[in-house]
């Protein structure tokens, strides 16, 4: 009994410590970062920070002002180097269409992004 609450309690770790690192490359965080911005849970796409940029801009603050910004459409990883615990993205974003600040048709831009890996995984730097 003694074992087999032994490997019932390693395996729960294993499957919360999966769920905390939540994809353990570059490329996930920036799924999770680009995606939970198209879904609008900008909570979410704070989480994806480093522990500086939350430092300095709370979550509240964070979430109501890219909830009054454009929204995202979709997002295209054009290219995506790493190194060590460093990574650096191309992305080009389509934001939709905005009458509220005069755009009326979808518009693309294309965003480096950096990346870091540290305790809690990779994270987006902000500078």
């Amino acid at each position: 009994m003694v074992r087999l609450r032994t490997i019932f309690a390693a395996a729960g770790a294993a499957v919360l410590l999966a769920a905390c690192s939540r994809g353990g490359e570059p490329r996930a965080a920036l799924d999770r970062f680009f995606g939970s911005q198209i879904r609008k849970d900008y909570a979410a796409t704070y989480d994806c920070y480093d522990g500086a940029y939350r430092a300095k801009v709370s979550r509240d603050e964070y979430v109501r002002h890219r909830a009054e910004a454009s929204t995202l459409e979709s997002y295209q990883v054009l290219s995506l180097e790493q190194r060590g615990d460093q990574a650096h993205a191309a992305v080009v974003l389509v934001f939709a269409a905005s009458p509220k600040v005069g755009r009326l048709a979808p518009a693309s831009t294309t965003v480096q992004e950096d990346l870091v890996r540290g305790p809690e995984g990779w994270r987006v730097r902000v500078w």
